[in-house]
């Protein structure tokens, strides 16, 4: 009789890693807000730049980092997910597989 012996996985790490993606994406939306609102810096770039048009240009290119940051964090809960999935059918086969 064969045995599947895959080794490697700790499922003890998986929430970790969750959590940290969890973090991260906290972070990069928090980031791409404040880039959005000028938060702490609007004056410094209301200065800087001289007229509506240039104001605007800033303002779409921000929109457009911030779509683009939506689909990187996508991407991450697609491996959220697939963590989730890795750790319930690791446990489901570690509560199953006993040596007879």
């Amino acid at each position: 009789m064969a045995y599947d012996t895959t080794r490697g996985i700790n499922v003890k790490g998986v929430q970790p890693m969750k959590d940290a993606l969890k973090k991260y994406q906290s972070a990069v939306d928090k980031a791409c807000d404040d880039a959005l609102s000028f938060n702490g810096y609007r004056k410094t770039i209301q200065t800087a730049m001289a007229g509506t048009q240039t104001l605007n240009n800033l303002n779409a290119y921000l929109k457009s980092l911030k779509e683009t940051q939506g689909k990187l964090v996508s991407q991450l809960q697609q491996f959220v997910t697939a963590l989730d999935g890795i750790d319930s059918k690791y446990k489901k086969q570690d509560k199953e597989f006993t040596f007879k």
